[in-house]
């Protein structure tokens, strides 16, 4: 079964991402296809794309964790499989991410640092009768060194949103057990 599409798609300009932080620095957004029908869940696509990752997105969370500690930087718990705290309310955790808020089709997460803060927004839409996951990402650089770290971090960056979107999918479409 080929992997689901992900595509980039526009910044969304509405719902708990605008006005996430009060300033954006770097921001996209990239929309994985669920298929035909309504959505799964909003905790259930969540915890598959945000709560888990390919392991080799696991090895260079290990490697940035050794990089940015001396720095200072927060370092994240790595990103493994746990079973889902739903549903994920404000201040709970998916992955690495702390849940800052929750709408009906949208949860907005992401973290704050001496560097830079950033958001997550994961908001379930469903068009022509095709369901989709769009998930936006938005930085601020607090300081030289959050545009310095982000330099090297946002090619990478741009590697792993679509991979753990993929790989979400993979697991959202799996038979179950």
């Amino acid at each position: 079964m080929p992997p689901p599409p992900v595509v980039a798609v526009a910044v969304p300009e509405d719902g708990l991402v605008r006005g996430a932080l009060p300033r954006v620095d770097y921001a996209d957004a990239f929309r994985l296809d669920l298929g035909e029908g309504p959505p799964p869940s909003l905790d259930a696509v969540a915890h598959a794309t945000l709560g888990t990752a390919p392991g080799w997105v696991v090895s260079l969370m290990k490697a940035r964790n050794a990089l940015v500690r001396p720095l200072g930087l927060k370092v994240d718990a790595t990103v493994e499989d746990h079973p889902p705290a739903t549903p994920y309310a404000p201040g709970a955790r998916v992955g690495i991410f702390r849940v800052f808020a929750r709408g009906a089709d949208e949860l907005l997460l992401g973290e704050d640092d001496r560097h830079l803060d950033f958001r997550v927004s994961l908001r379930l839409t469903e068009e022509h009768g095709r369901a989709a996951a769009v998930m936006t990402t938005l930085v601020r650089y607090n300081n030289w060194l959050g545009r310095a770290y982000f330099l090297p971090v946002g090619p990478f960056h741009r590697v792993i949103v679509p991979a753990m979107l993929r790989a979400g999918g993979r697991k959202l479409r799996a038979p179950a057990p």
